[in-house]
């Protein structure tokens, strides 16, 4: 069960990596980039995927925060002052479906962790602004 976790998890970084290298290619200037988080489960073990978020510095980002879940769940990213509820029947002022959009400006340098802030033992992740 643990093996299946790492390898789906190793496939989302790997996914993200290229993914970031291949956006943007030939433009200048500063990119918005848009990523969407799906919070599910994978044998018993509840994540957000994907796992890992590259941006530059100044970027503008925009998570797309998608709860398949039967329960209700959050997306807290300290680094950012965010602290987002994904509801999975619409919630208040949400569509159904669960969908929320948070965005912030990546900070220099930062490496944040982002987590649950109603079940803190699920796996979260990383986003990873370069120098």
């Amino acid at each position: 069960m643990l093996r299946m976790v790492r390898t789906t998890i190793v496939g989302v970084v790997l996914s993200s990596v290229i993914l970031f290298c291949t956006q943007g290619v030939g433009q200048t200037g500063p990119l918005s980039r848009e990523f969407t988080l799906v919070n599910t489960e994978v044998n018993g073990v509840v994540i957000w995927l994907p796992s890992v978020i590259v941006v530059h510095p100044g970027e503008r980002v925009v998570l797309h925060l998608f709860n398949r879940l039967s329960a209700v769940h959050g997306l807290n990213l300290e680094d950012y002052d965010i602290h987002a509820v994904a509801y999975t029947d619409g919630g208040p002022n949400l569509p159904a479906g669960g969908i929320r959009q948070v965005e912030f400006i990546a900070k220099k340098g930062l490496v944040s962790r982002y987590y649950c802030q109603f079940h803190q033992a699920h796996i979260g992740g990383q986003i990873v602004v370069l120098p």
